[in-house]
């Protein structure tokens, strides 16, 4: 398996930047090995700060970097050709992707999210295979309350994600 383990993004990344807040989201999921399969009893706990109207998205896991084609490379300009390829390459995020949107006045914190498992199932000479399982998910809630959500994830275990939402 060919991983490409650049980083590990264990907090949410916004999508627009801002001082201040309406909402903080504070999160409880399991951690990822390396295939992108949920560790059982191990979490993180990542927390944001958003505006209303903003969007994050959270990354647990690492970016699978897999071949996909072949190519004659190109000789540079005047040289002879060669019989050399090129390498063509994809990357996919493997673990848990999750992108969450909240909007906030007087009377609560309203919210939609999207959250994905993705595991690597297989990798040959031919190819690479994936398992996905998503479920989307949105509903509104007062200052200081909890959800969560449980989804079934791509290798077949439950998995439960929780969410604290708090208006400032």
């Amino acid at each position: 398996m060919k991983f490409n383990s650049l980083f590990i993004a264990l907090t949410f990344s916004l999508l627009a930047s801002s001082l201040s807040a309406d909402v903080v989201v504070s999160a409880k999921v399991l951690d990822r090995a390396g295939n992108g399969t949920a560790i059982r009893n191990q979490h993180v706990y990542p927390q944001v700060a958003l505006e209303s109207g903003e969007t994050a998205s959270l990354h647990i896991g690492e970016v699978f970097r897999y071949q996909i084609a072949e190519k004659p490379a190109e000789p540079e300009e005047g040289a002879e050709p060669t019989e050399a390829v090129q390498e063509l390459y994809a990357e996919k995020k493997i673990g848990l992707n999750l992108s969450l949107a909240v909007t906030s006045d007087e009377s609560g914190i309203a919210y939609r999210g999207e959250a994905a498992s993705v595991v690597v199932n297989g990798v040959s000479d031919a190819g690479s295979s994936f398992g996905t399982s998503e479920v989307v998910f949105y509903g509104k809630v007062a200052s200081g309350e909890m959800i969560t959500v449980q989804m079934k994830g791509a290798n077949g275990t439950a998995e439960v994600i929780a969410l604290h939402f708090e208006q400032r």
